[in-house]
């Protein structure tokens, strides 16, 4: 397909290699024809599931199933084929054409009193169309440009679906560790529990300490039973984005991992954004296209040449035994030189569009840098977030230590206890997000500038 190498440019500087970008490429195309062709599949009848030496899963195999799977950038693909195939039709406009055609004319009556008659007549015209202004040029040139943007659209898809399955990865890892954090949490206070019991039979403290920790361990249960809901939820999304089955099994080796943020300024940031972000080229060529619109709309008035060639057989039966064949060539000119004013409104108002695509593009220009700056001062945010959670984490840890010590000593409550397990436990969680949303606020950094996460991390 003609100009996709731009996608593998695109992929390659998402830290992919150049062969597996090809790689990928081929899939999303092969996965578009094989759409083309058959009916879409119902959300549950996706692709086959994996074995399962293949259900754990890593972030790149996750990236490779949903760039070969994923219905939104073969959606893309589709419609690159279609300006493709409409720019080549536009182009074959400005080219000779050959028409072929056959009558037969019966004289019915004639006022010289010759008989009856019938005669067949078949000919092959061939046209040239040889001055229009611009038209078929402009509308050849405007049809380049449609598949230009279909081109863009389709690399921008492939970098946002790049954002999107490392934000859903993030989130899996997140739940992962969130449930993981509510188990351990949960198996604490049944720890407490059988202590209190132990305790209040043993006289050396109230019954109220028992039924305290009996409710925060019906508590630390529903606590679990929310954390697995929202890890399928989070598994739900992720099989989404590679169009499996929302049920399939996702098992992951790994966990959230903090990352460097790149030394890269605010300004240096927005000059990637200028240079990377194929939308806002994708408006450039609005305008590009409204002013070619123009030139267009303004050849109506101009004369039109062709230059025909017919050659003509007419014979007396449908067997054309014996006919007359006449060759006849001629330029014939057209032209609209009066229509009160028509053509000069259409330009008129194409003028308009040209100039509200500026204006648009303009808009798009601040709107991307924006984004930018929002994404960056996030990303910096998030960053130092986590890092005071880490130091909070750390003394909510001693803290726990402390007053199950105190306790044990009969220095504390089990109120103390709680209260200490409870900090742990939400500024645990809170790190855990707050990592996760770090890493995820890279990622929408990254589509920001225009080009993956990877081009971020030191």
């Amino acid at each position: 397909m003609r100009k996709l190498s731009l996608l593998i440019a695109g992929l390659t500087m998402a830290g992919i290699s150049t062969s597996y970008a090809e790689g990928v490429l081929d899939s999303i195309v092969g996965s578009a024809e094989k759409m083309a062709s058959t009916p879409i599949p119902v959300a549950e009848k996706g692709p086959p599931l994996p074995n399962s030496t293949e259900n754990t899963l890593s972030l790149e195999r996750c990236l490779s199933i949903a760039m070969a799977e994923n219905l939104d950038l073969a959606g893309k693909v589709v419609a690159l084929e279609g300006k493709e195939a409409a720019e080549t039709a536009t182009f074959r406009k400005m080219l000779p054409t050959l028409a072929l055609s056959s009558s037969r004319s019966d004289i019915l009556t004639s006022t010289s009193g010759g008989s009856e008659a019938e005669s067949y007549t078949t000919s092959v015209t061939l046209t040239q169309p040889i001055y229009r202004g611009k038209s078929l040029w402009g509308g050849w040139k405007k049809a380049e440009l449609a598949t230009r943007q279909a081109e863009f659209d389709l690399i921008r898809q492939g970098q946002q679906l790049v954002s999107d399955v490392k934000s859903a990865w993030y989130s899996v890892l997140e739940k992962e560790q969130l449930l993981h954090s509510s188990k351990e949490a949960f198996k604490r206070l049944k720890i407490h529990e059988s202590n209190a019991k132990a305790y209040f039979e043993v006289g050396r403290y109230w019954q109220n300490e028992v039924l305290q920790a009996q409710v925060e361990v019906a508590k630390g249960e529903q606590a679990v039973i929310e954390a697995e809901n929202s890890l399928l939820l989070a598994k739900s999304t992720l099989n989404r984005l590679m169009r499996r089955p929302l049920s399939a099994p996702i098992n992951v080796d790994a966990s959230l991992e903090w990352q460097e943020m790149t030394k890269l300024s605010l300004d240096e940031a927005y000059n990637q954004a200028r240079a990377n972000r194929k939308d806002l080229e994708k408006s450039y060529l609005d305008m590009e296209t409204s002013k070619w619109s123009e030139v267009t709309t303004g050849s109506s008035l101009v004369p039109k040449v062709d230059f025909t060639t017919v050659y003509s057989t007419t014979g007396l039966d449908a067997s054309y035994h014996e006919y007359d064949a006449t060759t006849t060539a001629k330029v014939s000119l057209t032209w609209t030189a009066w229509n009160w004013g028509q053509t000069s409104k259409e330009v008129t108002a194409a003028k308009a569009t040209t100039r509200q695509n500026q204006l648009s593009y303009d808009d798009k220009i601040q709107g991307v840098l924006l984004e930018v700056r929002e994404a960056y001062l996030n990303a910096q945010q998030a960053s130092k977030k986590v890092k005071v959670l880490e130091k909070s984490l750390k003394q909510a840890e001693e803290n726990l230590k402390v007053n199950e010590i105190r306790y044990q000593q009969q220095l504390g409550s089990a109120t103390d206890v709680l209260d200490a397990l409870d900090l742990r436990t939400t500024t645990r969680d809170s790190y855990i997000s707050s990592l996760s949303s770090y890493l995820t606020a890279l990622a929408t950094l990254d589509l920001a500038v225009g080009y993956d996460v990877v081009g971020l991390v030191k």
